[in-house]
């Protein structure tokens, strides 16, 4: 019911030896899921050395993370994803994991988190690439603005763009998850976690764009001063090629 064995499956299929993008891109190719990049020139934006931060929507769930593997590691070796701990399973890609834990009901930051931040934070600073959706949930029916998007971001955007140093490249990924989620978000918020893997699967066959903005030069970042301003500034760069909902 939930997709999760069947998700499992797939995961598993690919050599434990790949490596995170090769791992990635094999089960996209089992999903019959493709993929295009538009806008900017991701191998001519994205710095070859020196502390970058790569930052995007969050439209989907897993299918956001493997595009991201599939993707990012191409252009730089050194990076590593701030993502969901689920993810330590995967031997292909634990390395490159920074894992974060989702919040309790009580709103308290797991210590794995903090942890994983600080080190997001470290790792930046060091001149090495970070990859992450600031958003603490995947995108999903908004009241307040009335469309699905994006709820709002953490502030760990603007926290690493200050105290690294680090350009940020804005990425946008186009589209969006089923109606029955979008129902089942707005009727019972916990629920939402459970139909991620079922939403996964019904994207077999799906072309997915993404587009790549311009580096924002971290001189620009701090003339906004305040981690928040940096992080609003931040997403409202992102492309916006493709058609918001």
């Amino acid at each position: 019911m939930s997709g999760l064995s069947e998700c499992e499956e797939l995961v598993r299929g690919p050599s434990p030896s790949a490596t995170a993008s090769d791992w990635a891109r094999q089960v996209l190719r089992a999903l019959d899921i493709t993929y295009e990049l538009s806008g900017a020139c991701l191998e001519r934006v994205v710095p070859r050395s020196g502390p970058v931060m790569f930052v995007a929507n969050h439209p989907f769930g897993a299918l956001d993370a493997l595009l991201g593997f599939a993707a990012l590691e191409t252009v730089r070796k050194d990076i590593r994803f701030l993502a969901q701990a689920i993810g330590q399973r995967i031997p292909q890609i634990a390395p490159k994991l920074l894992p974060i834990q989702p919040a309790s009901i009580r709103k308290r930051v797991p210590l794995v988190n903090v942890r994983s931040l600080l080190r997001a934070v470290r790792w930046t600073r060091t001149g090495h690439a970070l990859a992450l959706f600031p958003a603490p949930s995947v995108s999903h029916w908004q009241w307040a603005s009335c469309r699905i998007e994006d709820p709002p971001w953490s502030r760990i955007v603007g926290i690493v763009a200050r105290t690294c140093g680090a350009a940020v490249i804005p990425l946008r990924v186009d589209g969006r998850n089923s109606a029955l989620f979008q129902l089942v978000s707005a009727a019972c918020p916990p629920l939402r976690h459970a139909f991620l893997f079922r939403e996964l699967l019904n994207k077999r066959g799906m072309h997915v764009r993404v587009s790549v903005g311009q580096a924002i030069s971290p001189d620009e970042l701090l003339a906004y001063g305040r981690s928040a301003d940096i992080t609003t500034e931040v997403r409202q760069r992102l492309p916006s090629a493709f058609l918001r909902v």
